[in-house]
């Protein structure tokens, strides 16, 4: 019988690993900081990330399945990169739940796993790109109609504060900003959908969509993610290869807007100087935990993780270098450095695919100076998915005789 075939049970779970990268992406997109549904102490998050590890495990069990060297390599570097901020953190006495809860978010890293066995070609990195699409559509709909049910009159702001986050839990998915809005966690996805729709062949879609999206991000009045969006785009328009004075004028004019909004919005946004003062304090914590623990070993290795602050470290790279040292800044620089050695690898007829994540990376660790998102796996997830699909398609460019072309 068909089902006792091994090629069968093998297209069988290429089906299944199809399925679980659907889940995977679907979540990522809607779900925010993963727990805007829980189920005890694990989100869908957290199982969807084992199940794709269980997923690996089986593969390579069963059929054999190969990890490329590069992204096994990897993973075993940041395998003993966590090790090693964890022995460091349990020779300082610090509290082992402590540890745990701070470096849990890192551990997503392993996802790389998933992703370098499940996306196989360029369907699949095609169907990536239509979810990112359709959920930030969809997640912008349901925040205009809401932000403007609540302006109209049509619900108070107890209402909707009762609804959403009752007692201000910055673990929850939406934060408020006073009485005048609020930001959703997956408000992330929402940015990185304006570089896929940027790629969209009818011109008329593609500017209503942006319109949109840009809409959804200014009505939350987030500084820093909008500032990311718009510098991203700056960044593209100035090393685009057409018109180089267009490109630079069409760059500083983005680069304008962008620093424009955030000027007004530290004008009128009282959240924004609470916002100032947590970045101000998180440079103050850094410098005190430097100058306590200096050495040249903390120095290149890090002082470790789960010491008691008042609140996390929002700027993503004092975080890293207090967890890790030099060795994991310069781990996390990684990434986005193979992405950018896959991109000029790149032929003409898969540029426009990729093009959509090379942006994204490159935003989400622009908006890490402001927020931590690199080392989460809201923004970890795109930079992941990213890693993979830049490597497929340079392979196919190899495979096709196709020329690279920068």
């Amino acid at each position: 019988m068909l089902s006792n075939c091994p090629q069968a049970h093998r297209i069988n779970y290429d089906v299944l690993g199809k399925f679980i990268l659907l889940l995977i992406v679907v979540e990522a997109c809607l779900g925010g900081g993963g727990r805007l549904f829980d189920f005890g102490t694990l989100s869908i998050r957290m199982y969807l990330f084992a199940l794709g590890l269980c997923y690996v495990a089986y593969g390579v069990i069963q059929y054999k399945k190969s990890i490329n060297s590069v992204f096994l390599k990897v993973t075993l570097t940041f395998f003993v990169l966590i090790s090693l901020s964890a022995m460091i953190s349990l020779g300082n006495r610090l509290p082992l739940y402590s540890i745990f809860n701070e470096l849990k978010p890192t551990i997503y890293f392993f996802s790389l796993l998933f992703f370098s066995i499940a996306i196989r070609d360029v369907e699949h990195i095609k169907l990536i790109s239509s979810i990112f699409k359709m959920s930030a559509l969809i997640i912008s709909a349901l925040f205009i109609a809401t932000f403007l049910g609540w302006k109209l009159g049509f619900v108070n702001y107890n209402e909707l504060h009762a609804l959403l986050n009752p007692y201000d839990d910055p673990r929850k998915e939406f934060i408020f900003r006073n009485d005048i809005t609020f930001y959703f966690k997956s408000l992330i996805y929402v940015a990185i959908a304006t570089f896929f729709y940027m790629g969209e062949n009818c011109k008329t879609k593609k500017y209503i969509c942006i319109a949109i999206l840009l809409l959804t991000i200014a009505l939350t009045m987030t500084r820093g993610v909008w500032l990311a969006v718009f510098l991203t785009l700056a960044l593209h328009a100035f090393t685009t290869t057409n018109n180089k004075l267009k490109n630079l004028l069409y760059s500083l004019l983005l680069t304008f807007v962008g620093f424009v909004f955030v000027f007004v919005v530290s004008t009128i946004l009282p959240a924004a100087h609470i916002s100032d003062s947590d970045k101000m304090a998180d440079l103050q914590l850094f410098a005190s935990l430097v100058i306590s623990h200096f050495s040249y070993f903390n120095i290149l290795f890090g002082v470790g993780s789960g010491y008691p602050t008042p609140n996390p470290i929002e700027i993503t790279y004092l975080d890293i270098f207090l967890k890790f040292g030099i060795f994991g800044v310069l781990f996390w620089l990684f990434p986005i450095i193979f992405i950018m050695s896959n991109a000029v690898r790149l032929s003409n007829s898969y540029r426009p695919v990729a093009m959509p994540f090379i942006l994204s990376s490159v935003f989400i660790y622009i908006v890490s100076f402001t927020n931590a998102f690199l080392t989460n796996p809201i923004g970890m997830a795109i930079v992941l998915i990213s890693m993979v699909a830049l490597h497929r398609l340079a392979d196919l460019s190899l495979e096709n005789h196709e020329p690279a072309t920068i």
